[in-house]
Formats: C-alpha cells, sequence, structure tokens
C-alpha cells in the first residue's frame, strides 16, 4: 500500500502563444536551473526511500520535469498517464489504491489540479503551490483515499539570481507541544524530535528572510542546540546507526553561527559612547552574516533537514529495551542524572578555570534545555528548579561571553589598527575584566528553588 505520496508541479515553461500547443511547451533554462537546485535537496531523500514509483502527466514540461527527477533518484523508471494531466481525481484515486508494490508515490503534474486532489485528499488546500514546488502527503487509507499534510518545499529567490529551496511544516494548532507522561517513551520522544525538527526548520526560514535580525541568528541556533540536547538525552535508547553522524551536522551547522552571535552579543552590550568600535563590529558583522546566508543559501541545511526527517520515520527507537515504558519513567532517572552531574559541577568547578566555566555551562543548556521539554512530565521538586537553572546558565552565560568577547577584541585592534578604535577597545577590555570577576565570584555553587 501507497504509505506517502509526493506530489510536484512542473518547473517553468515557455509562454502560451498561438504557434505553440500546451502540450509541446518545455522548461525554460530558469526553469530547469530551479529544479536542478530542488531535486538537489529532493532526490536524496527518495533515493533513500524503498519501492518508490514516479508518474506524470504526458506534457512535454511535466515529461521533462519528471526525467530530471529521476535522474536523481538512481534513474527511476517514470510511466505517464492522462488522468494526471486531465486532474481526474477518480482516476487517480483506482491507481493509488492498484499500485501494489510502492510505498512511496511522486507524481508530476499540474494547477489548479495538484492543489484540487491535497484538498481532496487532506481537507486542506495549500496557500501556494508554484511552479517546481513539491508537496508530501502521508496517506492513512486508500479507499477513500485520505492522509495528511506532511510538508512542502519551493523555489524561493531570497537573494537576485540565486535559488534556494524552502522547506516548510504545516502549522501546528498548539504553540508548544504537549507531552504524556503515560505515552510510551518511543512514541512521546519520537513526536519530541520531530517538534524540534519543525521549530529548525522555521527558524532557519525566519533567519533566511530577516538575517539582520539578530534574534533571529540566535534563534536558529537555541533550535539546533535544543534538538541536540534532546539526543543527548535519549542516546542511550537511541540506535547508534545515524545518530552521530546527525549529532555531527548538527554541530557544524550552530557553530556557522558562532562569530555572528558572538558579534550581536558585543555590539548589544556596547552603547553609543564607542562609535569606532560600534562601526568595526558593524563591518564584522555583514562580513559574518554574508558567510553564514551565502552556506545556507547554497542548500547545505534542507538536505539534513530531509535526513533528519527520514531517521526520524525510520525508527531510530525499534531497538530500545525500553521503548514501550512509560516516557515519565525514563525522564524522571535520566533527569535526575542529569541534574546530579550539574550540581556536583557546580561544587567542584574551579573558577579561575576558563575552560571548566564553559563546559559547565554547556552542560547547564542542555539540562534547562531538557527540563523545559519535559516539564509536564518532570518530578514536582524537578520542575521547580527550572526558573532558578534558568538564572544559573545565565549567569554562566554572561561570564562565558566575556571570556570569548575580551580575546575578540584584542585580535579586532590588531586586525583594523585604528587609533580611536584601539581607545575604545582597551576601555571596553578593562571594563569587561572587572565585570567577569565580579560574576565569577558572585556565581553560587547551588540552584535556587523558586
Amino acid at each position: 500500500m501507497v504509505k506517502e505520496l509526493i506530489l510536484v508541479r512542473h518547473g517553468k515553461a515557455e509562454e502560451r502563444s498561438e504557434n505553440l500547443p500546451d502540450s509541446d511547451r518545455k522548461l525554460t533554462h530558469n526553469g530547469e536551473q530551479e529544479l536542478k537546485t530542488m531535486f538537489k535537496v529532493l532526490g536524496p531523500y527518495l533515493a533513500g526511500r524503498k519501492k518508490v514509483k514516479i508518474w506524470s502527466s504526458r506534457l512535454e514540461r511535466a515529461v521533462q520535469t519528471a526525467n530530471m527527477l529521476s535522474g536523481e533518484v538512481g534513474n527511476a523508471h517514470v510511466t505517464f498517464h492522462e488522468f494526471v494531466a486531465d486532474g481526474d481525481f477518480e482516476n487517480l484515486s483506482k491507481e493509488v489504491a492498484r499500485a501494489k508494490g510502492a510505498k512511496l508515490l511522486v507524481i508530476v503534474g499540474h494547477e489548479p489540479y495538484l492543489s484540487d486532489w491535497t484538498e481532496k485528499i487532506t481537507g486542506v488546500r495549500p496557500p501556494e503551490f508554484i511552479k517546481g514546488a513539491a508537496l508530501s502527503i502521508k496517506i492513512d487509507k486508500v479507499k477513500p483515499l485520505q492522509g495528511e499534510l506532511h510538508w512542502q518545499l519551493k523555489p524561493e529567490n531570497y537573494i537576485k539570481g540565486q535559488n534556494m529551496p524552502e522547506l516548510t511544516f504545516p502549522s501546528e494548532t498548539e504553540d508548544k507541544i504537549k507531552v504524556e507522561g503515560s505515552g510510551s517513551l518511543k512514541k512521546e520522544i519520537s513526536s519530541l524530535l520531530l517538534y524540534c525538527l519543525k521549530e529548525i526548520v522555521s527558524a532557519n526560514n525566519e533567519f533566511i528572510k530577516t538575517p539582520d535580525d539578530p534574534e533571529s541568528a540566535h534563534k536558529f541556533r537555541v533550535k539546533i542546540r535544543q534538538f541536540r540536547s534532546l539526543l543527548s538525552f535519549s542516546r542511550i535508547e537511541l540506535g547508534k546507526k545515524g545518530y552521530e553522524d546527525i549529532q555531527n551536522k548538527g554541530r557544524e551547522l550552530a557553530g556557522q553561527f558562532t562569530y555572528l552571535r558572538e558579534v550581536d552579543v558585543m555590539a548589544g552590550k556596547l552603547s553609543e559612547g564607542y562609535p569606532a568600535l560600534l562601526s568595526i563590529l558593524k563591518s564584522e558583522r555583514e562580513a559574518a552574516k554574508k558567510a553564514v546566508y551565502g552556506e545556507l543559501a547554497s542548500a547545505t541545511a534542507v538536505p539534513l533537514f530531509f535526513e533528519i526527517l527520514q531517521w526520524i520515520e525510520e525508527d531510530p527507537f525499534k531497538n530500545s529495551k525500553n521503548g514501550k515504558k512509560p516516557l515519565s519513567e525514563f525522564v524522571n532517572g535520566r533527569a535526575e542524572n542529569w541534574l546530579d552531574g550539574f550540581r556536583k559541577g557546580l561544587q567542584k568547578i574551579d573558577k579561575s578555570n576558563a575552560k571548566e566555566i564553559h563546559a559547565l555551562r554547556i552542560k547547564g543548556k542542555k539540562l534547562r534545555y531538557i527540563m523545559t521539554l519535559m516539564e509536564p512530565v518532570l518530578k514536582e521538586k524537578q520542575a521547580a528548579l527550572i526558573p532558578g537553572l534558568k538564572e544559573m546558565q545565565d549567569s554562566l552565560g554572561m561570564i562565558c561571553d566575556i571570556q570569548i568577547d575580551i580575546p575578540v577584541l584584542e585580535k579586532l585592534k590588531d586586525k583594523y589598527r585604528a587609533p580611536d578604535a584601539a581607545r575604545e577597545i582597551d576601555a571596553v577590555i578593562e571594563l569587561k575584566k572587572s565585570e567577569v570577576q565580579n560574576l565569577i565570584e558572585g556565581l553560587p555553587r547551588e540552584i535556587k528553588v523558586k
């Protein structure tokens, strides 16, 4: 039985004219280039699946689109159907029900039929189905044909002359996922992993659209770290396949934003009394933004999102010994272990050792992300620690930020060699040295309960 249906609209084609039959209209050069970018993302997702079939309209622009996609999926066989060009939903339903041996079916067709079919199958009409876009539907049953909208992928032009695939998921009815302690570990954490992935994708799209907003860059990093923290928390129950690779790629993706965030933090704390330094930081941010933006624009992020999606859907908990047990049993024990580790770190930390403070900050971040996600199933005494944990992490964060800022400022002073900027940098460094010392001395050894 078909489990997933992916609808693909053909790429941009030649304009209609009296001398050119509609069925003969071919893809334009721009249309082909957009599809190449899209299929570099969609192709690996399909290639990693089993029992994939491609159906297409016989119209030339759809035939070309289907053949291009086939080339990205190991030259998968393409079959052509009149009902795809005609938008005949009754025949579509019959053929999907007959499609034995296919778990994933890709259909290359036309508007408005693709949107009509989506609405009939899912009850939701896509807001926009532009040329070159794709849409995934998870099939619940084939008689009648019903399913749920899964994701959408479309070409975007945020940078003039450069195509970028944008992945989106349907809007959630709730702002925050609800965790149920009585649900199984496997079901609940799989749902949380998918929720966190959707949050990353949303933050990625927000940054691409508003790269000059420091908050959008910060949010993207936070969402990646939240996901990676959940992976670490669940690691003892996850299969090894794919885990390390996804963790490392997530780390690399977040790492691209490191310097951009450092510059944003420094600039955000400076007053207008340091015009030369602010001007330097503005230049540094612009260069860092272009570097990050260029990397994301080269379509490195979206393939990773699909890789993570596929890993989640392939059930990373299938070999878990405790996968069927209630989530609350796992969370309470695991959270207590992480809390004990953080408390011991607070007690033993050498406050003069920057590396130890940084390592403790990372532990605190992971712990806070997890306890916030799992708050509905935490024991009361554990949940009561969340505000104090945030306060502790903020203190550690301010210390680490300053410890990072000072060497960065020294490098900027050497790089720009401007007298006004040098004086301002020296003054800021002295202030930061005094501030960090006060923060270190005031760092508590216990998490406050509120």
